[in-house]
């Protein structure tokens, strides 16, 4: 998609990234360094999926989405490199098993009206994205610029989360500079591609440090073991 250039494109044609440290923050995790954010997350009751691939991901989100449940994603390349974004943009809901509430609001012509179709879709069943970094410690965290992505980890019944395994740090400062150092570079040279803007901002932080106790396993995380996607 136009708006989610591959980041391999973002690094190779974007001068501002040549400083940004691809050797620390661009490299797939080791196994124990899985094995420690995945028993830290289910510590907080949270629920993991460890996955090979992004087609594997790919078809846990499917298989996590009930039936006739309402679904909204936040933007993500890393949805879009699992081809989540495009089995929605190309699939009705007539022939979906769930209800993709983004079909009516990227129909709706009136921009005022998508907008607060929008801001509602937030709460939806299913809330499907991704983050710019996990620690160890078992943090989740995730920024956008306006609200979209964070909020409809707030308002959303079940959240699935999807992120492969270059995005896991040691401890949440880390996770906090993984963001600030990584993948908000990133993100602006995305948005100078897609948008034409100088550069993004992370105006809207959200850090999940601890498990829900009125809601246990309200949040999935599906880690790609074997694939970088996304940033």
């Amino acid at each position: 998609m136009d708006g989610f250039p591959t980041p391999d494109s973002l690094f190779k044609n974007d001068a501002a990234l040549a400083t940004v440290d691809k050797a620390k923050y661009y490299v797939k995790a080791s196994d124990a360094s899985i094995a420690n954010v995945k028993a830290a997350l289910e510590k907080k009751t949270h629920k993991v999926h460890i996955v090979e691939t992004g087609a594997d991901a790919l078809a846990k989100i499917k298989e996590l989405i009930p039936a006739k449940a309402t679904v909204m994603t936040g933007g993500s390349t890393t949805l879009v490199s699992i081809g989540f974004t495009g089995f929605l943009s190309k699939t009705k809901n007539a022939d979906l098993p769930f209800v993709n509430l983004g079909e009516a609001i990227f129909a709706e012509k009136d921009q005022g009206k998508a907008a607060n179709m929008r801001r509602l879709a937030l709460g939806a069943d299913v809330f499907v994205s991704s983050v710019s970094a996990l620690s160890e410690e078992g943090d989740i965290v995730a920024c956008d610029l306006t609200g979209t992505r964070v909020g409809g980890f707030l308002a959303c019944g079940t959240l699935v989360i999807v992120t492969s395994s270059q995005k896991i740090v040691p401890t949440y400062a880390d996770a906090i500079k993984r963001t600030e150092e990584f993948a908000l570079a990133v993100e602006s040279a995305r948005v100078r591609v897609a948008y034409k803007i100088p550069a993004s901002t992370a105006a809207n932080w959200l850090s999940i440090r601890a498990g829900n106790p009125f809601a246990p396993g309200r949040i999935h995380v599906i880690i790609v073991k074997d694939e970088i996607l996304g940033f």
